[in-house]
């Protein structure tokens, strides 16, 4: 194999693991949101729908990082959490 394709190889290799690593982030700021106040935040939905559209439709993902580019840029998240009132899971209610 050339030097060129053992590249592409380790850097297909290097982005499959971060990916994986993107997901468990998901993963664990949703459960986090979840049991940290009892409501879920209407972005972290958001969130979490847009990396399962990755991982079902990966061909949507170069449009999900752009997204995630221009949230972190313009604070998307935040604008729609201060519009919205979020979703109750009730799991501290009694």
């Amino acid at each position: 194999m050339s030097q060129w394709g053992k590249a592409n190889k380790n850097f297909a290799q290097g982005l499959g693991k971060m990916g994986k690593l993107a997901n468990g982030l998901v993963v664990v700021t949703t459960v986090y949101d979840i049991f940290d106040d009892g409501n879920l935040k209407t972005s972290t939905v958001v969130n979490a729908s847009l990396t399962a559209l990755a991982i079902v439709v990966p061909v949507t993902t170069p449009f999900i990082l752009g997204y995630a580019g221009l949230d972190y840029a313009f604070g998307i998240s935040e604008y729609i959490d201060a519009n919205s009132s979020g979703i109750n899971t009730g799991i501290y209610d009694r």
